[in-house]
């Protein structure tokens, strides 16, 4: 990737589950915060392509090209087996995003130990801004955010406050 790429590309990071309680409000300040990276002229969005936050992920950034052409998907997969166990609806959905995908890396044929991190660095290797949703700082989520800030990159929260 080109360094001017990396300059208005995004990353995605986030759990596999999010409380349906919490969808609603989550996907609203996703999608609030891919429309603000679009009017700062962000066109490339970098999901991992797993189930949770990063297919909310995809799916709204599928949605934003609906109406801006200009508007990419990229898929940065880890291995090629990486939905062996999910559900067969949640294998549909992705196997969908993969077609609508502008782009789809794959780092790995199959899955070993380390794979999900590798595919984590790279996205941050390849993006100026991540958005997450975290909740648990003790997670995948939470070590690519660590990554991300690490490297300079913006990070962007789209978990709902906790009540206070």
């Amino acid at each position: 990737m080109m360094e001017n790429e990396r300059a208005i590309t995004c990353c995605f990071t986030g759990h596999r589950k999010v409380p349906k309680t919490c969808e609603p409000i989550v996907r609203v300040n996703l999608a609030r915060a891919v429309g603000e990276l679009y009017q700062k002229g962000y066109r490339r969005f970098v999901a991992g392509g797993a189930v949770g936050f990063d297919t909310m992920a995809a799916d709204v950034v599928l949605g934003y090209r609906r109406h801006y052409p200009d508007v990419s998907l990229i898929l940065m997969l880890p291995c090629a087996d990486q939905d062996a166990k999910w559900t067969e609806e949640e294998k549909a959905v992705y196997a969908k995003q993969k077609r609508e995908a502008d782009e789809v890396i794959l780092l790995a044929d199959r899955y070993y130990d380390g794979c999900m991190q590798k595919r984590n660095q790279a996205m941050v290797d390849a993006s100026s801004v991540c958005i997450a949703y975290l909740t648990r700082p003790y997670s995948g989520a939470g070590q690519t955010v660590r990554m991300a800030e690490k490297a300079g990159l913006t990070v962007i929260h789209t978990a709902p406050s906790p009540k206070t």
